[in-house]
C-alpha cells in the first residue's frame, strides 16, 4: 500500500495546511483504490493522425503519450513511490512550498538536473480538494518522471501527468461525493505487479 508521507509544508496558512493535509487524505484513499489501479490499468486514448497526402488515420494507443512504459509500468511506479530523490519506499515524500502568483499555473515539480524534492503550490489554487488532488498527483507524475509539451497540443491530456491525475481528480470528486473507493487488496496478481 501506497503511503503519503509529509515532510514539510512551507508558507501556508494554517486553514490552507489543513485543506492541504485533507487533499492528501483523499488523495491517499484514491491512490490505495481498486479504481484507480483499474482506471491506470485500463487506460486508452483515440486520436486521428492527420496526413496531406491520403484519408486521416484514428489511431487507439493502448498506453499513455510520451512514455513507452505499459500501464501496468506506469501503475507499478506510481506504488512503488519511486522518484529520483528518495528512491523505492512505497511513500510519496511531500516538501511543498506554497507561494502566490496571479497566473494560470497551479504547481510545478522537477525532474533531471533541475530536481530537488519539492513541489511549488500556487496559493491562488487552494480550493476543492479534489481538484487539488488532482495536480498533486501531475505533480507527482512529474517527480516519477513523466513529462508533457509545455505547449498544449492534441495528446498532452493523455500523458501520464495529466491522464492520471485527471483520473485521480475524478476518484477524488465521486469520493467526496459520498461514492465508497474499494481498497486494493494484495493478491497473486498485484504482488507481482508491485514487486
Amino acid at each position: 500500500m501506497l503511503r503519503i508521507n509529509v515532510i514539510e509544508l512551507k508558507n501556508f496558512k494554517p486553514a490552507e495546511e489543513k485543506l492541504f493535509r485533507d487533499m492528501l487524505e483523499l488523495t491517499w484513499l484514491v491512490l490505495n483504490s481498486e479504481e484507480f489501479r483499474q482506471a491506470v490499468l485500463n487506460f486508452r486514448y483515440t486520436y486521428t493522425k492527420k496526413y496531406w497526402f491520403k484519408k486521416d488515420v484514428k489511431i487507439i494507443s493502448p498506453r499513455f503519450a510520451y512514455t513507452d512504459e505499459t500501464n501496468e509500468e506506469v501503475y507499478r511506479k506510481f506504488m512503488l513511490g519511486f522518484d529520483d530523490s528518495t528512491g523505492i519506499d512505497h511513500e510519496i515524500d511531500v516538501k511543498v512550498e506554497a507561494y502566490y502568483s496571479n497566473n494560470g499555473v497551479i504547481g510545478s515539480a522537477y525532474v533531471g538536473p533541475y530536481a530537488n524534492n519539492t513541489r511549488k503550490w500556487n496559493k491562488k489554487f487552494i480550493g476543492p480538494i479534489a481538484d487539488m488532488g488532482g495536480n498533486f498527483v501531475h505533480e507527482s507524475g512529474h517527480r516519477l518522471g513523466y513529462g508533457h509539451p509545455a505547449r498544449n497540443n492534441a495528446t498532452r491530456p493523455f500523458s501520464v501527468p495529466y491522464a492520471v491525475g485527471e483520473i485521480a481528480r475524478i476518484l477524488g470528486k465521486k469520493a467526496y461525493a459520498g461514492m465508497v473507493l474499494t481498497p486494493v487488496e494484495v493478491n497473486p496478481i498485484l504482488a507481482k505487479i508491485l514487486a
